[in-house]
């Protein structure tokens, strides 16, 4: 768990500065799930895994696998054909 328990805590981050409710790990609804899901596939695009180019292939990589992992621990197997799968 300790890949969604990294990425809820910045998906959180980011919920709490525009003043919504954060999501506890423990009471995730499938709501919450998806919500998470969009995120994390957002995440995952060329654009901000790469930070536009700023982020090396080391760090690239580090997220990539956290963000894959924090996925299929709210159930989705394969995040890149998400959208098509949902």
């Amino acid at each position: 768990m300790k890949s969604l328990e990294e990425v809820l805590y910045f998906f959180n981050f980011r919920r709490e500065l525009f003043k919504q409710e954060i999501f506890d790990i423990d009471n995730l609804s499938d709501d919450d799930k998806k919500q998470i899901l969009d995120w994390i596939k957002g995440c995952l695009s060329p654009e901000n895994i790469s930070a536009d180019g700023e982020r090396s292939a080391t760090e690239q990589k580090r997220l990539r696998i956290m963000y894959e992992k924090a996925a299929k621990q709210l159930g989705c197997d394969d995040i890149y054909n998400y959208w098509t799968n949902s």
